[in-house]
């Protein structure tokens, strides 16, 4: 019975250290509003400022993508500064 009091408190701590390291390696890229200019995640679809929708970035592969008028761009995280490269792809589908 004493073992299994211990057991669980341990299970919680290593599985918390787990989730922290995981999360830790995610990177997330931030990016400027359209509409009021502040800074917001990539990914998102709403701005936390200003509530308002845009188009957020996608992550394929290992990629960030965006969507733009003139197709699909990948960033570019091997320089420095990152920069946005456009997809050469099947242009039949300008999809990533």
């Amino acid at each position: 019975m004493e073992a299994a009091g211990l057991l669980v408190p341990l299970v919680i701590i290593v599985g918390g250290i787990v989730l922290l390291r995981s999360r830790a390696r995610t990177k997330f890229y931030s990016r400027e509003c359209p509409h009021c200019k502040e800074r917001m995640r990539g990914d998102a679809s709403v701005c936390p400022h200003c509530q308002r929708e845009s188009v957020a970035w996608q992550q394929k592969d290992g990629r960030w993508w965006r969507q733009t008028d003139g197709g699909w761009e990948y960033l570019d995280t091997t320089g420095d500064p990152h920069r946005w490269r456009p997809f050469e792809g099947s242009a039949a589908t300008r999809e990533p």
